[in-house]
């Protein structure tokens, strides 16, 4: 699978996989895509900072896949 179409796969799945775990929860629906957001910025953050090379590079596409999941979860 190339970087575009793995780019967009794997938000998809991710964002149903948060859809349907966030169902389970249906008063506090928000909870979950807010918990997935955030743990996605650590992601992010962390790539940054304490990872280097390929490392910080697979951290940095998995935390911003989750976080664009996550921020379409919040937004439908």
């Amino acid at each position: 699978m190339d970087g575009l179409t793995a780019f967009f796969v794997y938000p998809i799945v991710i964002g149903i996989i948060i859809f349907l775990l966030s169902m389970l929860f249906r008063e506090k629906r928000i909870i979950l895509p807010l918990i997935t957001c955030m743990l996605s910025l650590l992601f992010i953050m962390a790539s940054f900072l304490f990872a280097s090379g390929w490392e910080g590079l697979d951290l940095l596409f998995i935390g911003i896949c989750i976080l664009v999941a996550s921020l379409l979860n919040i937004l439908l």
